[in-house]
């Protein structure tokens, strides 16, 4: 991480430490899957120096717009254990 922005939404990561930050916030991903969704433009960075960071603020967005929701279990609807409208 680059340490010396003042604003803690301003911060920058290279690939290994936006990994571990999003393990930190439950997000497991591998260093090539983000830097394939990076080329893919699906994350954007911020390129210094020929080097390649991501924003912590652009990583927490990115998790809150991909959040799945826990699952609350199995579909059932009392029939033959089918819940899913059919």
């Amino acid at each position: 991480m680059i340490n010396n922005c003042q604003d803690k939404e301003t911060q920058l990561f290279p690939y290994s430490g936006a990994a571990a930050y999003l393990r930190s916030r439950g997000v497991v991903l591998a260093e090539q899957t983000l830097r394939r969704k990076v080329c893919e433009g699906v994350l954007p960075c911020v390129r210094l120096g020929g080097r390649t960071y991501l924003q912590k603020v652009t990583l927490d967005q990115w998790i809150e717009r991909s959040h799945v929701p826990a699952s609350r279990g199995p579909l059932t609807d009392g029939v033959n254990g089918d819940d899913r409208g059919n």
